[in-house]
């Protein structure tokens, strides 16, 4: 199953998130505003798919509370969690 977009998250907030991290530091307001306007909150529910290995990338992602666990299978079949669980 598929991570959806939050119904609940306002443009302002999504904007301060995106404001107060280290990697949005100094861009102009325009630039921030432009950003946000181009963001998307998903709200994931515990064991949910955010994205599969060989999709096409054509998101950033950043994780605001909780964590992401990302999983590969090895050479071997075994299936390999990072962070480990």
């Amino acid at each position: 199953m598929r991570a959806k977009p939050a119904e609940t998250d306002s443009w302002g907030q999504r904007r301060e998130i995106l404001r107060s991290h280290y990697l949005f530091e100094g861009l102009e307001p325009s630039v921030l505003d432009r950003l946000t306007d181009l963001s998307v909150t998903r709200r994931l529910a515990p064991g949910e798919t955010l994205f599969v290995k060989g999709e096409e990338g054509d998101a950033l992602y950043g994780v605001i509370t909780g964590r992401v666990i990302i999983t590969v299978t090895s050479d071997t079949g075994k299936e390999v969690a990072y962070p480990s669980t």
